[in-house]
């Protein structure tokens, strides 16, 4: 991920690069627990390891967006593709 910046990452880049690598170790470790377990506990470990998936994908996409210069973008569409994937705060 590091490679395709094409200068220092901010502070933000490393965060997701730092969450993107633990959800990705979390995601394998969880299949493989989901292998050796039987019923419940490899439904659970299974579970897990989709949710952590689903995350890393949500953060995947997040690094990718934050590859294109702020210029480029409107605070407006941020807002609005945060509704969007995450779902409007609760009142």
């Amino acid at each position: 991920m590091l490679a395709r910046l094409s200068g220092p990452p901010t502070h933000q880049q490393v965060s997701l690069i730092a969450s993107i690598a633990q959800l990705e170790w979390s995601a394998l470790r969880n299949e493989a627990e989901a292998l050796t377990l039987t019923g419940r506990e490899a439904r659970d470990a299974a579970r897990e390891g989709r949710e952590h998936r689903r995350l890393l994908a949500n953060l995947s996409s997040d690094f990718e967006r934050s590859l294109i210069p702020s210029s480029v973008k409107s605070a407006g569409d941020a807002l609005s593709n945060i509704h969007a994937r995450y779902g409007a705060p609760q009142r």
